[in-house]
């Protein structure tokens, strides 16, 4: 079975002059066919992190916090002063 998604009939563009739109082929229960196609997969990932990236992109969103910098500082301050003692 094949499903042509168009994406609305015709549209007009720039200068009032109409486009063509062409709609895009999905085959129903055929991956073969439809991984021949030129067409992106549609996952979707919600995942705000991975291995990588968690480490730096969790000390920036907690540093941009003008409070948790001042923390920060303030233990600093705390731990050098505890080693001079």
């Amino acid at each position: 079975m094949v499903v042509n998604a168009s994406i609305g009939g015709g549209t007009i563009g720039r200068e009032g002059v109409p486009v063509e739109v062409t709609g895009r082929l999905i085959y129903l229960n055929d991956p073969v066919k439809n991984s021949l196609q030129k067409y992106l997969h549609n996952g979707i990932s919600t995942a705000k992190y991975n291995i990588f990236t968690f480490i730096p992109k969790f000390l920036k969103e907690q540093f941009s916090k003008a409070a948790n910098l001042f923390f920060l500082f303030t233990a600093c301050i705390q731990v050098r002063i505890e080693q001079k003692t």
